[in-house]
């Protein structure tokens, strides 16, 4: 699904695509193309990815950690947060990732 996909970059040079997902834990995934040109194929990627998020943030706390936080929306419409940190979150630095999520939740009126 659209809404999985965080990034994806082709690279020429051996003409492979490197997905990476929402979920941190997910692996990427590193396809090798045919194509030597995929501009169609990455021009419609990034605009299914672009419709799926509706707005992110992201914040770095005390400890130097980014966290990010996005509304993505489903197929069928419904929206879901996801909240991702980089590094190791301190009690403080989880109470201001949860503060960035929950702003962007009522932001978009899911809580």
């Amino acid at each position: 699904m659209w809404y999985e996909v965080q990034s994806a970059r082709w690279n020429g040079e051996d003409r492979s695509l490197r997905i990476a997902w929402v979920d941190p834990q997910r692996a990427a995934w590193k396809l090798h193309t045919v194509t030597e040109d995929p501009a169609d194929f990455m021009r419609a990627m990034t605009e299914a990815v672009d419709h799926s998020m509706v707005m992110h943030k992201q914040i770095v706390v005390e400890n130097g950690t980014k966290v990010v936080a996005q509304i993505r929306r489903r197929e069928d419409g419904h929206l879901f947060s996801i909240l991702t940190a980089d590094g190791p979150l301190s009690r403080e630095g989880q109470a201001q990732a949860d503060a960035l999520e929950r702003r962007l939740r009522e932001g978009v009126g899911l809580d």
